[in-house]
């Protein structure tokens, strides 16, 4: 295993600062949702932000499908 460096401390910490933020980030999104009319999932909206895809797009849509917007499949790839 190669030395730890300082940019992998920082990352770690930045890291560690977004999951905390995540409850809180879902939460809110749920909420905007819900005031535009559509039906979220909170619950689903903090499991989709907690997931670990390779590919941004991947997550993106997972949270759109949460978020209950319309036309968007759930479980598509």
């Amino acid at each position: 295993m190669p030395p730890l460096r300082a940019d992998d401390a920082a990352f770690d910490a930045a890291e560690a600062r977004i999951r905390a933020e995540l409850p809180e980030r879902a939460r809110q999104a749920a909420a905007w949702a819900e005031e535009a009319g559509l039906t979220p999932d909170p619950d689903a909206v903090l499991a989709a932000m907690q997931e670990d895809e390779t590919f941004a797009e991947d997550l993106f849509f997972s949270v759109l499908a949460a978020l209950g917007v319309p036309g968007i499949p759930e479980g598509e790839d």
